[in-house]
C-alpha cells in the first residue's frame, strides 16, 4: 500500500504570477471611473439628456471593467506534468 492518493505526485501545479504594477495601476483606473460616474450624478440636474445617456455609457463600461478586473486580479497558469499520469 505503498502507492496511496497522499503519496501521488500532483498532475498539475498553479503557478501565481506577481503583478504589483498591473494592480496599482488596476485599481487607480478604477477610482477614476468612479470619480468620472460620481461627477456625472452630481451635476446631473444641470445638463441634458446627453448627460444622462454618457452616465448610463459610462456606468455599463464601468461594470464591465470590474468585471474582467475581477478575472485578472490573480493571474495563474496551470503547470502539467502529463509523465505522471502513467504513475497513476
Amino acid at each position: 500500500m505503498a502507492n496511496t492518493k497522499s503519496s501521488c505526485l500532483p498532475l498539475y501545479e498553479k503557478v501565481f504570477h506577481k503583478n504589483t504594477y498591473h494592480r496599482a495601476l488596476d485599481v487607480i483606473i478604477l477610482f477614476l471611473l468612479l470619480c468620472l460616474l460620481f461627477y456625472r450624478l452630481s451635476t446631473f440636474n444641470n445638463h441634458g439628456f446627453a448627460w444622462f445617456l454618457a452616465f448610463l455609457c459610462e456606468t455599463c463600461f464601468t461594470f464591465l471593467w470590474v468585471l474582467v478586473f475581477s478575472c485578472r486580479w490573480t493571474p495563474l497558469t496551470y503547470k502539467t506534468f502529463p509523465q505522471r499520469l502513467q504513475e497513476r
